[in-house]
């Protein structure tokens, strides 16, 4: 069994109820994710560290990002 340590480096206070689908955006340097139970995409940039809501609709369930998404 392969055991993988590492550091935190720092913690966001967002509050998710149910936070999920963590994806990495190279082009933007920034990480997106959902909260299914909020019903909002969040995504916040490697230099700013302030999570920002992207889109909030109920019912909201996926996403996948693409060279056609633009940073925010």
């Amino acid at each position: 069994m392969l055991n993988i340590v590492g550091d935190l480096l720092f913690s966001l206070p967002v509050k998710n109820q149910l936070g999920e689908g963590v994806q990495w955006y190279c082009e933007t340097q920034s990480i997106w994710w959902l909260d299914i139970e909020g019903a909002c995409l969040l995504a916040i940039q490697r230099k700013i560290k302030r999570p920002q809501n992207i889109l909030c609709l109920k019912g909201l369930g996926v996403f996948v990002l693409s060279k056609m998404t633009s940073g925010y």
